[in-house]
């Protein structure tokens, strides 16, 4: 016999249904949640056969660190375990592990906090969380593995990136099932210089959409499920050797605890195109090649 953890009754789920509450993120100083991400890399060939593949899976607790206001927290991500697995070996990155990364949540409703976030992010405390975010990769060696890890941090913090950003456009609540434009994420960059990549290194998001499509259960607890998509995105890698550019698309699914704001599960799937060439040789022996990308996060937090 099942036994059912009773959290809210059928009312609950009737009111949140009719009249569902705007997201928003609903957290204190202190507040600890712990999370599994795993993201898998498929190299591809022309016919697109999988050629390589890559696993690499962490194990992280977030922490908010301050509250600075009612919509913004600075926070510390541990890295706990870290394992990478291919075809010939498996591992744990110890070098990985104990690593701390610093970012922050935020969740707007005015346009003077939007604008208060963005003083912040061009000269303030989320800069200074960037920056230092950035000067951890480059204390490692300029080595692939380092460059492969930066990238699973760095859907990490995408996902948190995302997030806070859904949690501000109340017309996804007052739209559901319409695809709107997330403006504040569309078009903007990240640097990528760390690990085996060079100053220079880029990636930049094209025109970011997002789907409410309405209230789910996910471990106990209601979530909004929030798909969003971005095509046209651009980036650039460059290492002493080499150097790569090309364009990438993505999509995924979000589910949005209504009580916290926080994640409690996320997908993602995104296709690189890419064309890579020696540094100063004859582009005409440039190599094409075509990644794709899963990534899965899941909340581990009772």
């Amino acid at each position: 016999m099942f036994k059912f953890k009773k959290e809210f009754d059928v009312e609950d789920i009737r009111n949140y249904f009719s009249d569902p509450p705007a997201l928003a993120l609903k957290v204190s100083k202190n507040d600890i949640s712990k999370y599994r991400i795993e993201m898998k890399n498929d190299y591809m060939n022309s016919t697109g056969n999988v050629t390589k593949r890559q696993h690499l899976e962490s194990i992280y607790t977030r922490k908010i660190t301050d509250k600075i206001r009612d919509y913004l927290y600075l926070t510390e991500i541990s890295l706990d375990k870290v394992k990478y697995e291919s075809e010939s070996k498996s591992l744990n990155w110890t070098f990985a592990e104990g690593t701390t990364i610093p970012f922050y949540l935020f969740s707007c409703r005015y346009l003077k906090e939007f604008e208060y976030i963005k003083t912040e992010i061009d000269d303030g405390l989320i800069r200074k969380q960037l920056d230092n975010l950035t000067a951890i990769f480059t204390r490692f060696p300029k080595l692939p593995s380092v460059s492969l890890f930066m990238l699973h941090v760095f859907d990490m913090v995408g996902f948190e990136n995302i997030n806070c950003h859904l949690l501000s456009y109340p017309l996804l609540n007052n739209y559901p099932g319409t695809a709107i434009e997330i403006q504040t994420v569309s078009e903007t960059s990240t640097n990528l210089t760390g690990g085996s990549f060079a100053e220079g290194s880029f990636y930049k998001n094209g025109k970011v959409f997002a789907v409410n499509h309405g209230l789910n259960l996910f471990q106990n607890k209601i979530c909004m499920v929030i798909e969003f998509f971005c095509d046209e995105a651009k980036l650039k890698s460059i290492t002493d050797s080499a150097s790569k550019s090309g364009s990438s698309n993505y999509s995924g699914v979000m589910y949005i605890d209504l009580k916290t704001g926080l994640i409690m599960k996320a997908t993602m799937k995104e296709y690189l195109f890419t064309t890579q060439g020696k540094r100063g040789a004859d582009h005409k022996k440039n190599v094409r090649s075509l990644v794709r990308r899963i990534v899965n996060l899941e909340s581990l937090s009772e």
